[in-house]
């Protein structure tokens, strides 16, 4: 990109910041409404610390049943290692197996490549706009399901299940 690298200082305060980032406006309602039916695991690729204040700064009053954080697994998304870490953890804390496991997020690159190539059933949250994680390769799709937005797929649950 032609950058220039950051000092310390600087990764340290952009590390530091995470808990700042805003999340999507229709995520804090869209979580709530899913968390009626489904059991909610965080795979973040960030520290335990850093995804505690997105937690009480950004999505307040959200119980997650479970947060495994890169810090905890030892390596970042896309690594498959993280994706089998949750898979084994899921099993073994509530007898849940591959096939009830469903990958919600953004990211084509860290998230929906590897759970296609695990198994793992998928929902793109599109993001209209987003680039971040798109894979730029147009063909095969690498998602069960798609929605713009996480509303979208809350309010697809909700009209399933009535």
């Amino acid at each position: 990109l032609g950058l220039d690298k950051p000092s310390e200082d600087t990764s340290r305060r952009f590390g530091e910041s995470v808990g700042d980032w805003p999340a999507f406006p229709d995520t804090l309602d869209a979580l709530q409404r899913l968390r009626k039916y489904f059991k909610l695991v965080v795979l973040s690729n960030t520290d335990a610390v850093s995804f505690a204040a997105t937690n009480r700064e950004q999505l307040p009053g959200i119980e997650f049943d479970a947060v495994l954080t890169a810090q905890e697994i030892g390596s970042y998304k896309p690594e498959r290692r993280n994706f089998e870490f949750l898979l084994r953890f899921v099993e073994e804390e509530w007898g849940v197996g591959r096939e009830q496991v469903l990958q919600t997020a953004q990211s084509q690159f860290h998230d929906h490549v590897p759970a296609k190539e695990m198994g793992i059933r998928s929902v793109w949250i599109v993001r209209p706009g987003a680039v971040m994680g798109d894979t730029g390769e147009k063909g095969e799709e690498i998602w069960d399901w798609k929605f713009d937005s996480l509303e979208e797929m809350a309010d697809a649950v909700e009209r399933e299940v009535k």
